[in-house]
């Protein structure tokens, strides 16, 4: 399969999973608002919260077999598993710090997490990409998958 198959693939395959990451996403967050709302009785928030957290591992778990599958290399499949399993873990880092934060009361922190964070996780991102295209020039990285580079 082409580089620009796989393009073109990947990119359907990503847009019929937005629906579900979306509303996950969206159920997760109302839930981490509602546990530090109600603090006292935050037990089914925090249900919530676990339930999502599994629903989007199912979800990035599918993906990542998915675009693993389009690959023959071995070290390229282990790249593409360390990307997503780094993807997920940034979800539960983030509640960790915005709940954490919130019940210290230092507001100026979160800012300064979340910056961190995110900046850490674009550069191990960037070096696995880097790594993927060394070992299988062929596969598309992430900045590949987009609509002005799907072509039918």
């Amino acid at each position: 399969m082409t580089k620009q198959e796989r393009i073109n693939v990947i990119y359907k395959m990503n847009q019929k999973l937005a629906w579900a990451r979306s509303v996950l996403t969206i159920v997760m967050m109302f839930c981490v608002f509602g546990i530090q709302r109600f603090e006292a009785d935050s037990g089914w928030y925090i249900v919530g919260v676990a339930s999502s957290l599994l629903l989007i591992s199912v979800v990035i778990s599918y993906e990542s077999r998915f675009v693993k599958s389009l690959t023959r290399e071995h070290e390229a499949k282990q790249i593409i598993t360390r990307q997503y399993v780094y993807d997920f873990a940034v979800l539960p880092l983030l509640i960790f710090i915005y709940l954490l934060t919130g019940r210290l009361g230092v507001i100026w922190v979160v800012p300064v997490l979340v910056i961190g964070a995110m900046i850490g996780f674009f550069r191990i991102q960037r070096k696995l990409e880097d790594r993927l295209t060394r070992e299988d020039p062929e596969h598309p990285i992430r900045r590949d998958i987009k609509l002005s580079n799907v072509k039918d």
